[in-house]
């Protein structure tokens, strides 16, 4: 099953984080389908607008801190840019000529708190809980969320 899924309805396009029983925790996977989605999406001419959303009970959680810590394990310092996650935004939601928005319900926090921030428009439900906690792992926040 893909992690990141794409539907096209009615000039709308809807992206949505596609791990629910890991909270939609940010993969590798993701962080390249994001990119091939936007940009597919850009080039669409029956397209208008773009949502990003997350499947299940949760926006995004942030990253795979699995993923992350394997990774470290398995890092060969002569490759800096081998691993999808290093390449995460070469797309960003605000480089497209289309309107983008964030639609958060449930839990937003690290990565999934600081995307939104990338989109043009965010919409909150009323249950979303968006948390910042890089200062609580010892990271630096992201995409600006400074």
């Amino acid at each position: 099953m893909s992690h990141l899924l794409l539907d096209k309805k009615n000039h709308i396009a809807t992206i949505a984080f596609n791990r629910p029983e890991k909270r939609n925790a940010y993969s590798p996977e993701m962080a390249v389908k994001l990119t091939q989605y936007l940009r597919e999406c850009d080039r669409d001419p029956d397209v208008r607008a773009v949502i990003i959303t997350g499947a299940g009970d949760a926006f995004c959680v942030g990253l795979d801190m699995n993923d992350v810590k394997q990774r470290g394990e398995e890092s060969d310092s002569s490759d800096s840019d081998g691993h999808p996650t290093q390449r995460v935004l070469r797309t960003y939601p605000f480089q497209t000529s289309k309107p983008v928005i964030c639609a958060i319900s449930g839990s937003a926090g690290g990565f999934g708190a600081a995307y939104p921030l990338t989109c043009d428009i965010r919409i909150a439900a009323e249950d979303a809980n968006i948390a910042f906690s890089f200062v609580k792992r010892g990271l630096i926040p992201e995409m600006g969320a400074t």
